[in-house]
């Protein structure tokens, strides 16, 4: 019965496939909306988001099992003639798939898989290792899940429990983040993506509703006639129009190997940045974690700077980063350190990949986010952004955008998953 419902869901999704970004991203651009809105709203928000995105997954999955049923050569532009004197041929199963369709059907498949953009470097090498190594599958599935649900997480937790039990459970999140990383590292031994799983990189609506079935009358003439090979006749046929396309669309047993796009990791010294880095958000927590029990066991009250041992230390997000600047401090020297033993670009390096650039330019971009984390946002990117919401509130028309751009700032102090 499940199994039923699953094909069903399955082929309705696939057929209505232009459909499902549509759906998608409007309901993830409803969750803007509804932080503030009534009680416990960000909790909400926050689970139709997570739902979404680990939903997501499940259509990712689907749309690659309908490419992947897409013919990846043209259809054969020779007749094929049958003789009895030559012994069989093995033929290339891509190839067997496409003879063994309808012209028509094929014919459409290919026409639909050109429309169809080539894969990136990070989905051909994410998919490499997702398919040949199941260590590397789920250890990098169960990576994106847990970051899908981090911030929900904590929401809860720090409802439920407060805010002290919040970061023992941020603890044990970035503790098995990190070893995942780590076991991904030892698989690959290679640099990490930031990604570890192919995205979607294909517009479901570019998708055939249908894939290419095998003609009946082919397949009932290859089993009749199992050991004779195909002759294609020496009649003209199209050969420009036909092998033109692959020059821009090999198939992707005929391009140079996925797990090349990454070089891997050479001495000590890129081994160590690496580790680093796979264990940058652990050293984050456990530095929040460590000023928040030196402040308990000095009795400092956090923005306060006034001794009072009757009264312990707040575990609050904003009362830790405003106490002092060792909760970015920390952290960013760690990364830095962590970038200067990475491989770094010499000009004749074949080693650079554009991957590899790409990913180091992903990394360096995400210190943008440290403007709105730990002391630097509460001692200066938060004072200059409400000073600027302010002014917005003076502005007829701008007051309501900076109302909801207020009510993700108090989301940004209470929050470490946070993010704008």
């Amino acid at each position: 019965m499940l199994g039923k419902i699953k094909d069903v869901y399955e082929n309705a999704l696939l057929e209505s496939s232009s459909t499902l970004t549509t759906v998608e991203s409007t309901l993830r651009q409803l969750t803007w909306f509804l932080p503030g809105r009534f009680e416990d709203a960000e909790i909400a928000s926050e689970g139709l988001y997570s739902a979404l995105s680990i939903i997501g997954i499940y259509h990712d999955s689907l749309i690659a099992k309908r490419l992947d049923q897409i013919p990846s050569l043209p259809p054969s532009p020779f007749p094929v003639v049958h003789t009895y004197t030559s012994p069989p041929i093995e033929s290339n199963p891509s190839d067997r798939l496409i003879s063994g369709c309808s012209s028509t059907s094929s014919a459409e498949a290919w026409s639909a898989r050109q429309k169809i953009p080539r894969p990136s470097d990070h989905s051909r090498y994410t998919r490499h290792y997702c398919q040949t190594s199941p260590t590397y599958n789920r250890a990098s599935r169960i990576l994106v899940f847990i970051q899908y649900v981090q911030l929900l997480t904590e929401m809860v937790v720090r409802k439920k429990r407060g805010d002290k039990k919040r970061w023992q459970v941020l603890l044990w999140l970035e503790g098995i983040k990190s070893s995942l990383r780590l076991i991904m590292l030892g698989v690959t031994r290679r640099p990490l993506l930031n990604s570890p799983i192919p995205g979607r990189e294909v517009d479901p609506s570019l998708l055939p509703s249908k894939t290419p079935r095998p003609d009946p009358l082919a397949a009932d003439l290859e089993e009749s006639l199992p050991d004779l090979p195909n002759i294609p006749a020496l009649s003209p046929a199209p050969l420009h129009s036909h092998v033109l396309p692959l020059s821009d669309a090999l198939p992707e047993t005929l391009q140079s190997p996925a797990q090349e796009l990454l070089p891997r990791l050479r001495g000590t010294k890129e081994w160590i940045g690496e580790t680093m880095h796979a264990t940058e958000g652990l050293v984050c927590v456990l530095t929040y974690i460590w000023v928040a029990h030196r402040q308990q066991r000095q009795g400092l009250r956090p923005g306060r700077g006034s001794i009072s041992p009757t009264v312990p230390a707040s575990w609050s997000l904003a009362n830790l980063a405003q106490s002092t600047p060792t909760t970015s401090l920390i952290p960013l020297i760690y990364i830095l350190v962590s970038r200067l033993l990475r491989r770094q670009p010499i000009r004749g390096d074949e080693g650079m990949t554009s991957l590899l650039a790409d990913t180091y330019a992903e990394r360096d971009n995400n210190l943008v986010w440290y403007l709105v984390r730990g002391s630097i946002w509460q001692r200066f990117t938060r004072p200059k952004a409400m000073g600027l919401l302010n002014a917005l509130d003076k502005v007829w028309g701008l007051n309501l955008i900076a109302t909801l751009v207020r009510d993700h700032v108090d989301l940004v102090d209470d929050l470490y998953y946070c993010e704008p």
